[in-house]
């Protein structure tokens, strides 16, 4: 176990089964009715389901939320230092939750042999027994390429690898017995300091760079459709109807400054309440503040 990482506490539901295919969440207080409605909507579709979540410290609300669902979840609260060196990874940047991900054969249970890890601004609308049903010894990790991607991290990979595919980490299937035993995390976590000063999507990144030759490559359109990309081509509808997982990346629908077609998507494809009502909020003060939007988009032209 790394250092930075220490654990709070592990608490799970009566429905937890480790026997479950597992798919891993990790997120922090701001994300829970996210990470919910996205549990709800792999549900929906699939059965024999267990959710390990990794986040940082819950208030017992939130942590009753969780708790409560009708399907089998685990949680572990972790506090996290990466303030040991010269560097803080993180701050300004992004949340420390998002290197979970990358940690998460080390901050689980030893028993358990791969996860799906998902980010909580994704929906499922469709059975994903083809990822959740990979036989381990076919992979390390599986990520979907980006179809445009980040130009200067593309244009980075390239170089290094002779190659021009960029990874997004938002679906993640993780071998995490064999990881446990090929890989250290101090040697990791070691990279990822060191190549710091150009990591932008820190553990991303990482995970582009460090399993380069070692990704199992998944079909973006399928698991992990960016609901931002491609909505001005005449084949975005047709790619959003035959996508299981779709990525609001960029412009979260709970956000009144996400796109009115965004917030419409993601509300059609909600089931969990809370999510619903603050969608509704967005899209309402997005219309209340559309005149003003619209001055602002002139004036930066300027």
């Amino acid at each position: 176990m790394l250092e930075e990482f220490k654990l709070i506490s592990k608490k799970s539901n009566a429905l937890f089964n480790i026997n479950d295919n597992i798919v891993l969440l990790t997120f922090d207080v701001n994300y829970v009715d996210q990470s919910v409605n996205l549990m709800e909507s792999i549900i929906k579709y699939n059965k024999e389901v267990s959710f390990i979540c990794l986040c940082t410290q819950l208030n017992e609300t939130l942590m009753r939320v969780l708790m409560e669902r009708r399907y089998g979840i685990c949680v572990y609260e972790y506090s996290v230092n990466l303030n040991n060196g010269n560097i803080n990874l993180i701050e300004g940047r992004w949340p420390v939750v998002t290197l979970f991900r990358l940690f998460s054969p080390w901050l689980i249970e030893e028993n358990i042999a791969e996860v799906l890890y998902l980010d909580s601004d994704m929906i499922c609308k469709g059975d994903i027994h083809e990822l959740l049903d990979m036989k381990n010894e076919e992979y390390l990790i599986a990520l979907c390429n980006e179809i445009r991607g980040n130009i200067v991290q593309m244009d980075f990979f390239a170089k290094s690898f002779e190659k021009d595919i960029y990874c997004n980490a938002g679906t993640l299937k993780v071998n995490v017995g064999k990881m446990r035993i090929q890989y250290n995390p101090q040697d990791i976590l070691n990279v990822l300091k060191e190549k710091a000063s150009w990591f932008v999507f820190n553990d991303q990144d990482l995970l582009n760079y460090y399993f380069h030759d070692k990704i199992r490559y998944l079909n973006n359109f399928l698991y992990n459709f960016q609901a931002y990309e491609l909505r001005k081509s005449n084949i975005y509808k047709a790619a959003v109807n035959k996508a299981k997982i779709i990525h609001f990346s960029i412009g979260k629908p709970w956000d009144y400054k996400a796109n009115f077609d965004l917030i419409k998507l993601y509300l059609s494809l909600s089931s969990y309440e809370p999510m619903i009502r603050r969608c509704k909020k967005a899209y309402i003060k997005r219309l209340l503040m559309l005149p003003i939007l619209v001055v602002q988009k002139v004036i930066s032209k300027f």
